[in-house]
């Protein structure tokens, strides 16, 4: 269903990726040992891959044997550390944001997950014209400005929860008062859609 031209279907993906990314920021902000977590996580992820190819007989013949044999030391390899204690699992986003920001997970997190990386209904209305009567009358194949503000928005505050850890932990005051000063402002940014936006291509 996507097309090649979508702008804000694209962009909230790109958020939503980069709203996880402000996640880990809070959450290595406030407890070194996280690091720990999302090693951990890569190594679930190379063993759950590693697995997958070694274990299903339509993949396994298409790896040379040195391949196979790289992969399954890493499978033991991992194992050995899970085997030792560590906490070989990928990383439950709500949780960690449960913890250190959840409204950042809330408001953002959930908001971009919606049409931004799943397909959904929302993500398919994205891509049709409707005529006035809430028939399709056609497929969009230009660039969409709908939620245009909405998700300017959650960029804006992506950001601004991203730079706050960073400000903490190096103890940059000056700068805290300026996210603070900065999150005021945004109170002040309209809510509204533009209308009548008209888009040109530059094919």
């Amino acid at each position: 269903m996507r097309k090649g031209a979508q702008v804000i279907g694209d962009a909230r993906g790109a958020l939503r990726r980069a709203v996880e990314g402000a996640i880990a920021l809070n959450a290595l902000a406030n407890d070194a040992a996280f690091l720990d977590q999302l090693i951990n996580a890569h190594y679930h992820y190379q063993r759950k891959q590693a697995r997958l190819l070694l274990n299903n007989p339509d993949y396994r013949p298409t790896f040379s044997q040195a391949e196979i044999d790289a992969m399954e030391a890493t499978v033991r390899d991992i194992d050995a550390k899970a085997a030792a204690g560590a906490k070989i699992a990928d990383i439950n986003w709500a949780d960690v944001a449960g913890v250190y920001c959840k409204d950042l997970y809330s408001t953002l997190y959930r908001l971009l997950s919606n049409d931004g990386t799943h397909t959904n209904i929302n993500a398919i209305h994205r891509e049709i014209i409707y005529g006035v009567a809430g028939q399709i009358t056609g497929v969009k194949v230009g660039p969409d400005t709908s939620d245009m503000i909405e998700t300017l928005k959650a960029a804006c505050l992506m950001f601004l929860w991203a730079a706050d850890p960073f400000a903490r932990t190096f103890n940059q005051n000056d700068t805290r008062t300026r996210i603070q000063e900065a999150l005021q402002r945004f109170e002040q940014l309209p809510g509204g859609e533009p209308r009548n936006v008209t888009v040109v291509s530059n094919f």
